[in-house]
């Protein structure tokens, strides 16, 4: 009596849970496209296809090398680094006559009319003139050492420059081309042969005897050639005598042909009251 009861009262739906599973295997059977399995699926992008990458801004800055006439000659010309703002990809670059500061500008603007062409900074090394200094030489007739002083200048490295021809050596924008300015300052900051601007207010001397000044292995010339060769840059001299070699190296001296001796202990004064007499025999 029991199962007559339940049959009685469910036929219906005991029907229609049938026809809802065969419904399903039939669907199963259909679909031609398994579901992969979880590892196999892939995400739906939701930001829309790769951004191709962003180009670099375009060259608007170089850095130059640039000259001058040494006052008091004729034909001898003095060599510093500048860094500009033109505006835009100045060209050509090692044009040996160089161009004027107002060339530079014309030319500037040439490439784009709204540019402002401006030079943002420059660095030379220059004589500071009028120093004594006590040196060790061997004794002109005998055989010994004596304490002798010495007229020299220093070299002395200063962030401005006043040249008058420039010729643009790298172009870049202005990431790239500040990049290497940084480097060039780098240089400067820590040259072996100069003392840093300022040096001579309270005289400071941090690389003395190799910041003594001479006319070829380390003056001006010499200075902006490592400044632009130890930065990576090529190197082109421009038109004009240019004194100095390519490299630095340690200045000598000599006194009635006898060569002097200089010391990082005693440097160099200007002026006022000299400097006591070294105690004892120079090395």
């Amino acid at each position: 009596m029991v199962r007559l009861a339940t049959m009685k009262f469910f036929p219906n739906k005991l029907l229609i849970l049938l026809m809802l599973v065969a419904l399903g295997v039939v669907a199963l059977a259909c679909d031609p496209t398994p579901t992969p399995p979880p590892e196999e699926q892939k995400e739906t992008p939701t930001s829309g296809p790769t951004a191709t990458p962003t180009p670099p801004p375009p060259p608007t800055h170089f850095i130059a090398i640039a000259d001058r006439r040494v006052g008091g000659t004729v034909g001898l010309y003095h060599y510093s680094l500048e860094h500009w703002d033109c505006g835009g990809n100045y060209t050509p670059l090692n044009t040996t006559a160089g161009y004027t500061p107002a060339q530079i500008i014309t030319n500037c603007k040439a490439l784009n009319a709204a540019a402002t062409p401006t030079k943002l900074a420059g660095v030379e090394l220059l004589a500071n003139t009028g120093w004594t200094v006590w040196a060790g030489r061997d004794e002109v007739f005998g055989s010994g050492r004596v304490w002798v002083t010495d007229g020299e200048w220093v070299s002395e490295i200063v962030y401005t420059d006043s040249a008058t021809k420039i010729m643009p050596i790298f172009t870049g924008n202005v990431a790239t081309t500040t990049a290497k300015w940084n480097t060039i300052l780098g240089l400067a900051r820590t040259y072996n042969w100069g003392e840093q601007t300022g040096f001579a207010a309270v005289p400071t001397f941090t690389k003395w005897p190799g910041s003594m000044y001479k006319s070829q292995q380390t003056n001006s010339n010499t200075f902006v050639r490592y400044l632009v060769t130890t930065s990576g840059l090529a190197m082109t001299e421009m038109n004009g005598s240019h004194p100095g070699n390519a490299t630095p190296s340690q200045n000598t001296e000599t006194q009635f042909n006898k060569p002097l001796s200089f010391y990082a202990a005693h440097t160099p004064w200007k002026g006022g009251t000299p400097k006591p007499k070294p105690a004892g025999t120079p090395p």
